[in-house]
Parts: C-alpha cells; sequence; structure tokens
C-alpha cells in the first residue's frame, strides 16, 4: 500500500477505445495466422549433405540418429557443452548456445583449459528467455543439436532429423555420478570412443583413492546442500551428488525431499540440524559461508557456530563427470573426516587430475579460482587441508 500512496498523482491515461482494440485484435490475429501459414508451407528440413551411409549414433532415448561423425556443428541447449569439450579435446565444433551457457562456459577455469574459446564466439542462441525456437535451429542447419526429448520431439515433426535427446529426468545423470552413458554419447559424436572411455575408466580409479583415506570405522557426517541466497537446498532427486556425498562419508539430510530444491525454510534447517553446510558454487549466485555467518536467524545453528560452512570448488565442468566429480569427494572427505590419512594431498589431486585428462599445468591461480580459499578463509579445517602442501602454493587466503 505504501508503494500505491508514493506513485506520483496526475491525470490516468485515457482508456483504448473499443474499435481501436478490435482493430489491434483483428492485426494480432492475421500475424498469427500468417505464421502458422508459413509454418505449415515450410517444406520439410533437408540437410544439403546427407550423412555417410552407417554412421548412427543411439542416443539416450534409444533413437538411432544419423551423423557424420565426428560432428562438426553442434547446437547445445543442454548445460554440457563443457563435457563436450572435455572427450573432444577442442571447442571448434560448438556451433551455438544459449546467453546463459555462454557466460557459465566462459567461466575462468575452462577459459584457460580451452583458450581459443574464449577468444572466439559460438552463435548465441537469439531468445529473450531460454527457449531454443524450432525456426533458429532451421535457419541455422547445425550438423546436431544436442536437446530435451520433448524438445526434441518439436524438432522431429518440424522435418529436423538430427536431435541427439537426452531423457531431462534421468540423463542429465543425476542418477550417474561418472555420467557414463552421457560420456559413452559424446565419444560416439566426436569419434573419439576410445577417450571417453579412458576417461570412465580413470574416474573408477579415482573415485575410490578419493575416498581411501576416511576410517572404516567413521559415521557419516550429515551435510545439507544449499543452492542459492533463499537458502533453497538441494534435494534428493540430485541423485548424483548423493552419491557423491555417501563417497565421501557424508549424507545428503536432505535425499528424501522429491525436488530438486527444498523449501527455503530456516525451521526446516533447524530441524535437520546439519553437522556441515555446502555452498553450491555458481555464476548465478553470490552465496558465500559470510551470508549465513552473518544471518541472525541462523546464528544457533550448530554448523554455524562450529563455522562448518564450506563453499564447495568451482571446476570447469561444475565439479561433475568423470574428471571433476572424483575431486569433489576428495576435497569433501577431508573437511568431513579430519582424521582421515590420504596417500597424496588434495591440491596434488587435482593437479594430477588436470595433467592427465587435459596436459595442462595447474597453478596457484588456478587453484584460488576452483577453492575459493578468501571466501572459505576461518571455516573448519579449510586451511589443514592446505597447509604444508607445495602443490597447493598461492591458495590460501
Amino acid at each position: 500500500m505504501d508503494r500505491l500512496r508514493n506513485r506520483p498523482q496526475g491525470r490516468p491515461p485515457a482508456a483504448p477505445s473499443p474499435q481501436r482494440l478490435n482493430r489491434l485484435a483483428v492485426a494480432a490475429m492475421i500475424a498469427l495466422a500468417a505464421a502458422v501459414c508459413a509454418l505449415a508451407l515450410r517444406p520439410p528440413w533437408v540437410r544439403e549433405t546427407p550423412p555417410s551411409a552407417g554412421t548412427v549414433v543411439e542416443d539416450l532415448m534409444q533413437r538411432r540418429v544419423p551423423l557424420d561423425v565426428p560432428v562438426q556443428r553442434v547446437m547445445f541447449d543442454q548445460p554440457m557443452v563443457w563435457h563436450y569439450m572435455t572427450v573432444d579435446e577442442t571447442d571448434a565444433h560448438v556451433a551455438t548456445l544459449y546467453p546463459y551457457l555462454w557466460k557459465e562456459a566462459r567461466n575462468e577455469l575452462l577459459s584457460r583449459l580451452f583458450p581459443d574459446f574464449a577468444r572466439r564466439t559460438p552463435l548465441v542462441i537469439r531468445a529473450e528467455t531460454n527457449q531454443l525456437s524450432i525456426e533458429q535451429v532451421m535457419i541455422e542447419a547445425p550438423d546436431a543439436v544436442i536437446t530435451s526429448d520433448w524438445f526434441g520431439q518439436l524438432l522431429e515433426t518440424a522435418g529436423y532429423p538430427y536431435t541427439v535427446q537426452l531423457d531431462t529426468f534421468r540423463s542429465d545423470a543425476r542418477d550417474e555420478p561418472d555420467k557414463t552413458a552421457l560420456f559413452r554419447l559424446l565419444g560416439a559424436m566426436t569419434g573419439k570412443p576410445e577417450r571417453a572411455e579412458a576417461l570412465l575408466q580413470r574416474y573408477r580409479h579415482a573415485i575410490v583413492q578419493a575416498g581411501a583415506g576416511i576410517p572404516p570405522d567413521a559415521e557419516p557426517v550429515g551435510v545439507l546442500v544449499i543452492g542459492n541466497e533463499y537458502l533453497s537446498f538441494v534435494g534428493g532427486r540430485y541423485e548424483s551428488l548423493g552419491a557423491l556425498l555417501r563417497a565421501a562419508g557424508g549424507r545428503n539430510l536432505a535425499e528424501n525431499v522429491r525436488s530438486f530444491f527444498g523449501a527455503a525454510n530456516v525451521e526446516e534447517i533447524y530441524r535437520l540440524d546439519p553437522q556441515a553446510i555446502l555452498l553450491l558454487a555458481s555464476p548465478y549466485n553470490s552465496l558465500t559461508p559470510q551470508t549465513l555467518y552473518e544471518n541472525p536467524a541462523l546464528r544457533a545453528l550448530d554448523a554455524v557456530r562450529q563455522r562448518r560452512v564450506y563453499r564447495m570448488p568451482s571446476g570447469a565442468s561444475r565439479m561433475a563427470g568423470p574428471v571433476e566429480a572424483p575431486l569433489l569427494v576428495s576435497w569433501l572427505a577431508r573437511l568431513l573426516h579430519p582424521e582421515g590419512q590420504w596417500e597424496t594431498s588434495l591440491c596434488e589431486d587435482i593437479a594430477g587430475t588436470y595433467r592427465e585428462a587435459y596436459g595442462y599445468t595447474f597453478t596457484a591461480r588456478d587453484f584460488d579460482t576452483m577453492l575459493h580459499p578468501h571466501d572459505n578463509a576461518g571455516a573448519a579445517g579449510f586451511e589443514r587441508i592446505l597447509d604444508g602442501e607445495p602443490a597447493c602454493a598461492g591458495a590460501r587466503s
């Protein structure tokens, strides 16, 4: 009401006449009819050079898709461009991205791994929202579109046959911490199945090593993962995250919440009473441990009083998939189980992973980018996992 009272006073604008409204309505109907007719009369989309015989890829909906391999121009409307580039070992085949994916894909680590990607600009999907249009696919004519199953069906109906479809409720690999099915698909599309399998094999070894230092009799630590400034917590539908928490000797206290994000409810957070709180690191929020420390409503929470609130690492691929998921487990296991003993340090794990997967030498600047030492300064146990480790030089507050 105060906002209404503060609104500047003046003569209200005259309402449009009924005749003008009728004319506008008729014009809108004519425009809509013309657009529908244009789509209906358009001939089916035909690729100028059909794929070679025998190049068939099976997508995650078990559909057989004819493609020239390696695919030269790929349009993405799903958040996995970093995984594609990891398998492909180049950014040259990324043709089109959503604006939000372009922003995220240019994060510091990914741009250092693929410096040419940071310098060139793939076509950004021309849309005011994150909604890909059939028209743009037809205009750009990519060699393949990695998309959801529902939009892929729309493209097929419009006559575009080169959709690589993902089951949006499963094939985002929420039930596969290593994203096996996805990486095998990307290996087929890039013509590098051997590299995809090598990355998956490396994951199987690294994930065991990441949790090897946890004492065998250690009890799982109750963890709550908070995803935004509204204190929404990550529910059990992110099954792959739950699996990684278990590998690190933790347990998602919100695992029975079947939505992606639980309700932002301070009372519920107190009821769950986490022993540690993890904050998702994302370019779309500014959430830090200090945000929770300074929140009066949370000061009595045990995890806050014990300063066991941590901003999670930021990787080149959302700390997901066969390359970075073991690093997330290695980081978390050392924080949740300070009594554990590991043969290698966290920073040695990180440096070795990037050297083997990308041929990249990790620097002090990269450690700062990934581990957020400034934001995690003073968090219980954080300095301990860095202190005395030459590989981590510079990654300190």
